[in-house]
């Protein structure tokens, strides 16, 4: 062990002593490091905050409390998040922002000027640029649904799918059929997809059509 010890101890000595060493260090501790040219500056809060303006935010208690947040910030600065209107109701579930006419069965309703409404009504009537929704994401869907004539919509075949944890470590994506959705489990690090009334699964992918002559196989 000794021997070990004064043998690394000799070559540490020769290291220091080799011509030019140290030179490295000094240089990085004298030489300044310019500044990058392109370096991106940060936006001022009140100018990003200008991409909520004229938009609308609905949905449960977990949004009502961030609705009292920024009720609270406003007091101080009335600009905070000026842009923004609230619409919210304690155990506001993801169904209910499908509905276009009240269902009485259903208690959690939006309210706007003191009566009950539905989203829909409310964004028709605002006209909102963007509509931010937080609900329940894990309650099950009914397969109740109603059209304007009142009949049931059977659209439980729609092509859907979901992916877990985009960007992150485990991603994980999954197609399946509107009927098969209420029955799987997502959390906050899911994002889930709503095809439209052309969409199809193709090869394993959610394939939502986007009325193209090629996809109506026209020339």
């Amino acid at each position: 062990m000794k021997r070990l010890i004064a043998v690394l101890g000799i070559l540490l000595l020769a290291a220091a002593l080799l011509p030019g060493a140290g030179t490295a260090e000094t240089v990085r501790e004298t030489e300044e490091i310019p500044e990058a040219e392109d370096a991106v500056m940060r936006l001022p809060d009140k100018v990003l905050m200008t991409y909520y303006d004229n938009s609308l935010f609905a949905g449960d208690s977990l949004m009502h409390s961030f609705h009292n947040f920024v009720n609270k910030k406003r007091k101080d600065d009335p600009d905070y998040f000026s842009g923004i209107t609230f619409r919210t109701a304690d155990s506001f579930k993801f169904r209910y922002a499908t509905y276009k006419n009240l269902e009485e069965k259903d208690g959690a309703h939006l309210k706007d000027g003191g009566e009950k409404t539905t989203l829909y009504r409310i964004a028709v009537k605002l006209q909102p640029a963007k509509v931010f929704i937080l609900a329940g994401l894990n309650d099950k869907l009914t397969t109740d649904y109603r059209q304007d004539d009142g009949s049931l919509w059977t659209g439980m075949e729609r092509a859907c799918g979901y992916v877990e944890n985009i960007g992150r470590e485990g991603t994980t994506a999954t197609v399946c059929t509107l009927g098969e959705l209420r029955n799987r489990e997502v959390n906050m690090f899911t994002t889930v997809f709503i095809g439209n009334s052309t969409g199809e699964i193709w090869n394993g992918r959610l394939l939502c059509k986007r009325g193209y002559p090629a996809e109506r196989n026209e020339e």
